[in-house]
């Protein structure tokens, strides 16, 4: 079966911490496919909630309500 991991990150998240991160990952599940979606946080949150993305990694700009159900 393939393994895929979808994560969505804020751009300067996606280009300081996910590669390392991604790296990582791939070592311990070579076979993973890994897509990544580099955005504003309000749409990657939405994207999670929906389950097109599996993980997000993101600080919340100003005023975007987070919703209770993500920690």
């Amino acid at each position: 079966d393939q393994r895929q991991l979808a994560v969505g990150a804020s751009p300067s998240l996606a280009q300081s911490l996910l590669p390392r991160a991604i790296a990582r990952f791939r070592r311990r599940w070579p076979e993973a496919t890994v897509s990544v979606d580099v955005g504003f946080s309000a749409p990657l949150l939405d994207s999670l909630l929906t389950g097109d993305l599996d993980l997000v990694i993101s600080a919340p700009e100003a005023g975007v309500e987070v919703d209770e159900r993500l920690t």
